[in-house]
């Protein structure tokens, strides 16, 4: 199975503080469902500065948790959204990143356990 999450980045933010990555993932696996509905609600709508806002907060969250490949699709939607003219590759942009964060939450959820 492809691993979508290097915690390294993590482990040396936290001093590889367990109780902290634990904190800091809880609070990514707890958010990132509703800011991929978001994402999803803004593409659907047209609503181009909101989702280049929204795919922006998502993006730093994703580098916390070494979700690289997610990172990228998410700065790329950042950057597509802001070019109104240049949006008809985002509807499947956006269904790529909410396919790739449910992975990455899922093996979140798996390190949580071992934590």
């Amino acid at each position: 199975m492809e691993q979508h999450i290097d915690l390294s980045f993590l482990k040396s933010f936290t001093g590889g503080d367990s109780a902290k990555m634990k904190k800091y993932i809880s609070m990514f696996t707890g958010t990132a469902p509703a800011m991929i509905e978001k994402i999803k609600t803004d593409c659907s709508s047209g609503d181009w500065p909101a989702l280049k806002t929204s795919s922006h907060s998502i993006k730093s969250q994703l580098k916390y948790m070494g979700a690289d490949s997610a990172q990228a699709i998410a700065y790329e939607i950042e950057q597509l959204s802001a070019k109104p003219d240049n949006t008809e590759s985002l509807p499947a942009l956006v269904e790529k990143l909410s396919s790739l964060c449910g992975s990455v939450v899922a093996e979140l959820n798996e390190e949580l356990e071992k934590l």
